[in-house]
Protein backbone atom coordinates (compact mmCIF):
# COMPACT_ATOMS: atom_id res chain seq x y z
CA UNK A 1 0.00 0.00 0.00
CA UNK A 2 1.38 3.41 -0.94
CA UNK A 3 1.94 6.06 1.74
CA UNK A 4 -0.92 8.37 2.64
CA UNK A 5 -1.58 11.58 4.46
CA UNK A 6 -4.41 11.94 6.92
CA UNK A 7 -6.38 15.14 7.19
CA UNK A 8 -7.29 15.28 10.87
CA UNK A 9 -9.71 17.62 12.57
CA UNK A 10 -8.89 18.04 16.25
CA UNK A 11 -11.92 19.38 18.14
CA UNK A 12 -11.71 20.40 21.80
CA UNK A 13 -14.97 19.09 23.27
CA UNK A 14 -17.17 21.12 25.61
CA UNK A 15 -16.06 24.59 24.45
CA UNK A 16 -18.28 27.16 22.72
CA UNK A 17 -17.62 28.69 20.33
CA UNK A 18 -15.78 25.60 19.09
CA UNK A 19 -12.00 25.39 19.23
CA UNK A 20 -10.53 23.15 16.55
CA UNK A 21 -7.53 22.59 14.28
CA UNK A 22 -7.17 20.86 10.92
CA UNK A 23 -3.80 19.24 10.30
CA UNK A 24 -2.22 17.00 7.70
CA UNK A 25 0.00 14.20 8.97
CA UNK A 26 1.69 11.32 7.20
CA UNK A 27 0.50 7.79 7.91
CA UNK A 28 4.05 7.13 9.16
CA UNK A 29 3.37 9.42 12.17
CA UNK A 30 3.99 7.68 15.49
CA UNK A 31 1.80 7.97 18.58
CA UNK A 32 4.54 9.97 20.33
CA UNK A 33 4.76 12.41 17.41
CA UNK A 34 0.96 12.68 17.20
CA UNK A 35 0.93 13.63 20.89
CA UNK A 36 3.39 16.45 20.15
CA UNK A 37 1.38 17.52 17.11
CA UNK A 38 -1.84 17.80 19.16
CA UNK A 39 -0.01 19.68 21.92
CA UNK A 40 1.44 22.21 19.48
CA UNK A 41 -1.68 22.58 17.35
CA UNK A 42 -3.94 23.24 20.33
CA UNK A 43 -1.50 25.42 22.25
CA UNK A 44 -0.96 23.11 25.22
CA UNK A 45 2.40 22.99 27.01
CA UNK A 46 2.78 19.25 27.69
CA UNK A 47 2.61 19.76 31.46
CA UNK A 48 0.09 17.00 32.16
CA UNK A 49 -0.59 13.34 31.47
CA UNK A 50 -2.56 12.29 28.41
CA UNK A 51 -3.85 9.31 26.46
CA UNK A 52 -5.32 8.39 23.10
CA UNK A 53 -8.22 5.98 22.82
CA UNK A 54 -8.05 4.34 19.40
CA UNK A 55 -10.15 1.29 18.48
CA UNK A 56 -10.83 0.67 22.18
CA UNK A 57 -7.14 0.63 23.23
CA UNK A 58 -5.19 3.27 25.17
CA UNK A 59 -1.95 4.70 23.76
CA UNK A 60 0.34 7.49 24.86
CA UNK A 61 3.76 8.54 26.03
CA UNK A 62 4.62 7.25 29.51
CA UNK A 63 6.33 9.53 32.02
CA UNK A 64 8.05 8.67 35.28
CA UNK A 65 5.40 8.42 37.98
CA UNK A 66 2.60 8.59 35.41
CA UNK A 67 0.47 6.32 33.29
CA UNK A 68 2.12 3.31 31.64
CA UNK A 69 1.11 2.02 28.22
CA UNK A 70 1.49 -1.50 26.81
CA UNK A 71 2.94 -0.34 23.49
CA UNK A 72 6.01 1.72 22.57
CA UNK A 73 4.68 5.09 21.31
CA UNK A 74 7.71 5.47 19.04
CA UNK A 75 6.87 2.20 17.25
CA UNK A 76 3.10 2.52 16.81
CA UNK A 77 2.32 4.31 13.53
CA UNK A 78 -1.00 5.67 12.31
CA UNK A 79 -0.82 3.47 9.20
CA UNK A 80 -1.25 0.44 11.46
CA UNK A 81 -4.76 1.51 12.47
CA UNK A 82 -6.21 1.26 8.93
CA UNK A 83 -8.31 4.37 9.47
CA UNK A 84 -11.24 5.12 7.20
CA UNK A 85 -12.60 8.57 6.31
CA UNK A 86 -14.80 10.03 9.07
CA UNK A 87 -13.45 7.58 11.65
CA UNK A 88 -12.92 9.16 15.08
CA UNK A 89 -10.72 8.62 18.08
CA UNK A 90 -10.14 10.45 21.36
CA UNK A 91 -7.27 12.28 22.99
CA UNK A 92 -7.52 13.35 26.64
CA UNK A 93 -5.07 15.85 28.09
CA UNK A 94 -4.69 16.68 31.78
CA UNK A 95 -6.55 14.02 33.72
CA UNK A 96 -7.47 16.61 36.37
CA UNK A 97 -9.01 19.17 34.01
CA UNK A 98 -9.96 16.43 31.53
CA UNK A 99 -9.61 18.26 28.21
CA UNK A 100 -11.23 15.85 25.75
CA UNK A 101 -10.37 16.12 22.06
CA UNK A 102 -12.27 14.36 19.30
CA UNK A 103 -9.96 13.60 16.39
CA UNK A 104 -11.68 12.86 13.09
CA UNK A 105 -9.90 11.39 10.08
CA UNK A 106 -11.63 13.68 7.59
CA UNK A 107 -9.78 12.55 4.49
CA UNK A 108 -7.13 10.09 3.39
CA UNK A 109 -4.99 11.71 0.71
CA UNK A 110 -2.04 10.65 -1.42
CA UNK A 111 1.20 11.62 0.27
CA UNK A 112 2.64 14.72 -1.41
CA UNK A 113 6.41 14.24 -1.73
CA UNK A 114 6.89 18.02 -1.89
CA UNK A 115 5.05 18.61 1.41
CA UNK A 116 6.66 18.45 4.83
CA UNK A 117 4.36 16.88 7.39
CA UNK A 118 2.80 17.76 9.76
CA UNK A 119 1.20 20.96 8.58
CA UNK A 120 -1.68 22.92 10.08
CA UNK A 121 -4.02 24.10 7.34
CA UNK A 122 -6.66 25.92 9.36
CA UNK A 123 -8.41 26.16 12.69
CA UNK A 124 -10.63 28.27 14.84
CA UNK A 125 -10.55 29.73 18.31
CA UNK A 126 -8.01 30.19 21.04
CA UNK A 127 -7.35 27.20 23.25
CA UNK A 128 -8.19 27.72 26.94
CA UNK A 129 -5.21 28.26 29.24
CA UNK A 130 -3.56 25.35 31.06
CA UNK A 131 -4.94 24.64 34.53
CA UNK A 132 -8.14 26.61 33.95
CA UNK A 133 -10.33 23.88 35.44
CA UNK A 134 -11.42 21.97 32.36
CA UNK A 135 -14.24 22.79 29.97
CA UNK A 136 -16.91 23.22 32.63
CA UNK A 137 -14.94 25.65 34.80
CA UNK A 138 -13.58 27.48 31.77
CA UNK A 139 -17.04 27.92 30.24
CA UNK A 140 -18.50 29.02 33.59
CA UNK A 141 -15.87 31.74 33.84
CA UNK A 142 -16.44 32.71 30.19
CA UNK A 143 -20.21 33.04 30.58
CA UNK A 144 -21.33 36.49 29.58
CA UNK A 145 -17.93 37.48 28.22
CA UNK A 146 -17.64 38.03 24.52
CA UNK A 147 -14.65 36.76 22.61
CA UNK A 148 -15.06 38.94 19.53
CA UNK A 149 -14.59 37.43 16.10
CA UNK A 150 -13.46 33.95 17.11
CA UNK A 151 -12.10 33.01 13.69
CA UNK A 152 -9.30 35.55 14.10
CA UNK A 153 -8.11 34.09 17.41
CA UNK A 154 -6.09 31.40 15.63
CA UNK A 155 -3.23 31.68 13.18
CA UNK A 156 -2.11 28.38 11.60
CA UNK A 157 1.27 29.85 10.68
CA UNK A 158 2.20 30.08 14.36
CA UNK A 159 1.55 26.34 14.70
CA UNK A 160 3.47 25.62 11.50
CA UNK A 161 6.51 27.42 12.94
CA UNK A 162 6.41 24.98 15.85
CA UNK A 163 5.96 22.07 13.45
CA UNK A 164 9.04 23.20 11.51
CA UNK A 165 11.00 23.04 14.76
CA UNK A 166 10.07 19.36 14.97
CA UNK A 167 11.88 18.81 11.68
CA UNK A 168 14.88 20.96 12.51
CA UNK A 169 15.59 19.12 15.74
CA UNK A 170 15.16 22.28 17.83
CA UNK A 171 12.08 20.88 19.55
CA UNK A 172 12.38 17.99 21.97
CA UNK A 173 9.68 16.39 24.05
CA UNK A 174 9.98 16.96 27.77
CA UNK A 175 11.32 13.82 29.44
CA UNK A 176 9.28 14.44 32.57
CA UNK A 177 6.45 16.64 33.72
CA UNK A 178 8.42 18.37 36.48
Amino acid sequence: MSPHAYQLKILLKGIKPPVWRRVLVSDDTTISLLHEIVQMAMGWYNRHLHNFLIHGEEYGVAYEGGVRFADDPDQIRLAGFDFRPQERFEYVYDFGDNWEHQITVEKILPLDATQTYPVCITGRGKCPPEDSGGPWMYMAHRQGKTRGDDKHLFNPELVNRLFRNLHSGRFTRAKDLG
